[in-house]
């Protein structure tokens, strides 16, 4: 008998082997496998301990492994044996390998998992890994298969790493970290991912411990995420990538980028109620998003919502701690934004409609003050350039107050309230509340007015926005279109708007109110001019507004007729106060609300002298929407307003009036 290199044979008859090939054989033939194996699973009743690191345990489609997995095999876990409370362990100090790792892997048959109690599980105190340089082949999966239900614990000094994870691929997985540290592959499309086919149903809490490399949450199926404590440093966090997406931050510090409702008709919300969360969310990719502020600590550099054409973006704050962006918040970029503040919130700069195919809306509410650092821009605003200045995107967008209040938190000299500044774009302020300077009477806020409605609504009662702390209106597009144009201020509902106040410090002066102060002309809806003659103060402020036409404040006695508009105003020594400056002469034109007007029909201007309404004007309507005192006026000695109240009416036509 001859064996050339294979062996030969010793005195005695027995066959000398090479060392290498000879531990083989022996293996071999004890039933042992040496090769990799693509289904090796644990056998609780060979090793009861449920040790990952008792060889006995472990089986293969040939019998018995005969050794632990390592980087070539691919691991399932099926047990009806273990669960919750008696799961397979990866000790501590033990580095677990495979190259596959699926939990819940038996799929189409329910009798395994839910309908037995069956969940196998895992816990890890030592670590769990895949080879570092086949990072796109290999999984760790738990909730493999459609119907089955795993479980994962990673304990406080666990780690995983050089590892795809995915959590509720076709069935229910779940993970919890409590302390341990999961490391996934860097630069690999799917890091972290939970919720991934469309039966998939994931969820990953860590209470503790750290979490490093890119997350996918709703991948393709129903994905949670819960950050109770410990810290989530990813690259990008995907919230509602296809699917649906919950990211719920409850502790612990997130600090990655956060991109909700990324595409298709995905949903991703995103809600947190502690912790702390930095860099630049963006929700509303190109689906919807929605983030909801609860509380925590927020260290966010822009928000932005409504980032793609098909985004929609809502933000809801409703907090005991105040939401801070330190740049800026945009709702609606490109796509469309909607947000509610309940509580208080703050940015430098904020910006509202960012294109013309969406209407961006941000409603603050009573009780709430929203604090802005630089500007304000309201339908439309401008964009850093990449070669450097800005852009400017032309956008609708409304900001409705309903009791809340933009506070200004820092000085500036030059306009920094915008209203629908770019042509093509609109921007509307409406309801009741207050635009706020720095400190009261301080003169940091002035608006610039473009494609513009400034509407006061009370809601059905008496109630202001109060824009008198605002330094002047500058009317952007000066007389164009005024034959036409609606631009301008309104007020419904019992709403009284407060206009921006002006002032001047001579005997004699010619100002807007409403509009630019020195315009020649009143060209904003509602806004009016006033000569004065025989002025007593040094600084002298001129204030007032436009009141609802079913205001209970304004006088009775208004003769029969339909109400065009109605106007109150005085002069006075402070920004606030009751002071009165007395004067000699006023002489006020209104630019009246045309739209209102019936064709061919004459207007009254009506002006209440305490007792009575006295008509002091009288005009047929005309392209400039105009209609003036017939002579000067003198100051009133009685009420809350020394130039007074001021009506325009169309008289009810066949109705004689006689004015004495």
């Amino acid at each position: 008998m001859k064996f050339g290199r294979m062996g030969k044979i010793a005195s005695g008859g027995a066959l000398i082997f090479p060392r290498t090939l000879g531990i083989l054989l022996l293996l071999a033939m004890a039933g042992q496998s040496a090769s990799a194996v693509d289904n090796a699973w644990y056998a609780v009743a060979n090793a009861p301990d449920r040790l990952w690191t008792t060889v006995a345990g472990w089986q293969c489609n040939a019998g018995a492994l005969g050794r632990l997995p390592r980087f070539d095999d691919t691991v399932t876990l099926n047990s009806n044996q273990t669960g919750p409370d008696n799961p397979i362990v990866i000790p501590a100090g033990y580095d677990a390998e495979v190259t596959n790792l699926w939990i819940a892997s038996i799929a189409g048959n329910a009798n395994n998992y839910a309908s037995d109690g069956r969940i196998p599980s895992l816990t890890l105190y030592g670590t769990l890994q895949t080879p570092s340089n086949k990072w796109s082949s290999t999984s760790i999966t738990v909730g493999y298969a459609a119907g089955g239900f795993g479980l994962m614990r990673i304990e406080e000094g666990a780690m995983i790493t050089n590892a795809n994870l995915t959590i509720g691929n076709y069935g229910i997985g779940v993970v919890t970290n409590n302390g341990g540290n999961l490391f996934f592959t860097s630069g690999a499309d799917r890091n972290l991912t939970v919720g991934g086919y469309a039966a998939g149903l994931g969820t990953f809490v860590q209470n503790s411990g750290l979490t490093k490399g890119k997350m996918h949450i709703g991948l393709g199926g129903t994905g949670t995420v819960e950050v109770a404590g410990g810290e989530f440093a990813c690259e990008n966090i995907f919230v509602g990538v296809t699917s649906k997406g919950s990211l719920l931050i409850k502790g612990g510090t997130v600090a990655s980028t956060i991109h909700c409702g990324w595409q298709d008709k995905s949903h991703g919300t995103v809600e947190m109620s502690g912790g702390t969360l930095s860099y630049s969310p963006v929700i509303g990719r190109n689906a919807s998003g929605e983030f909801r502020f609860r509380g925590g600590a927020s260290y966010i550099y822009d928000l932005r919502l409504g980032d793609m054409a098909k985004g929609y973006g809502v933000l809801d704050v409703n907090s005991p701690t105040r939401f801070d962006v330190s740049s800026s918040f945009l709702c609606g970029y490109n796509g469309r934004g909607v947000a509610t503040l309940h509580s208080g919130m703050q940015q430098v700069y904020f910006k509202i409609g960012g294109n013309t195919n969406h209407v961006s809306e941000v409603t603050i509410l009573d009780g709430a003050t929203n604090r802005v650092g630089s500007s304000v821009n309201v339908g439309g605003y401008p964009m850093p350039a990449t070669e450097g200045g800005t852009v400017d995107y032309s956008g609708y967008g409304f900001l409705t107050l309903r009791g809340g209040t933009v506070h200004f938190y820092n000085d500036s000299g030059s306009v920094n309230f915008f209203l629908g500044r770019y042509d093509g774009g609109w921007g509307c302020l409406r309801g009741y509340g207050k635009i706020a300077p720095k400190t009261p009477g301080a003169t940091n806020i002035r608006i610039g007015g473009g494609n513009c409605i400034i509407c006061a609504d009370g809601e059905g009662e008496e109630r202001a926005l109060d824009l008198n702390e605002c330094v002047n209106i500058t009317n952007f597009f000066g007389e164009a279109n005024v034959a036409t144009s609606t631009n301008g201020w309104y007020a419904v509902n019992k709403g009284r708007v407060r206009f921006p106040r002006t002032w001047f410090s001579t005997a004699s002066a010619e100002r807007c109110i409403g509009d630019s102060p020195y315009a020649a002309t009143p060209r904003f809806v509602n806004s009016v001019r006033c000569s004065f003659t025989g002025v007593s103060g040094s600084a002298t402020f001129f204030r007032g507004g436009l009141y609802a036409t079913d205001c209970e404040s304004i006088p009775a006695g208004l003769p029969p007729g339909d109400v065009i508009g109605v106007w109150a105003f005085g002069l006075f020594n402070a920004i606030d106060g009751n002071v009165k400056v007395s004067f000699s002469t006023a002489l006020p034109t209104f630019r009246y609300d045309h739209t209102k007007v019936p064709a061919g029909r004459p207007l009254n201007l009506l002006r209440y002298n305490g007792t009575t309404w006295v008509r002091i004007g009288q005009a047929m309507p005309n392209d400039d929407h105009l209609i003036s005192a017939e002579s000067a006026l003198t100051p009133l000695s009685s009420g809350s307003m020394n130039i007074g109240f001021f009506a325009v009416v169309v008289p009810k036509s066949g109705t004689t009036v006689l004015f004495r």
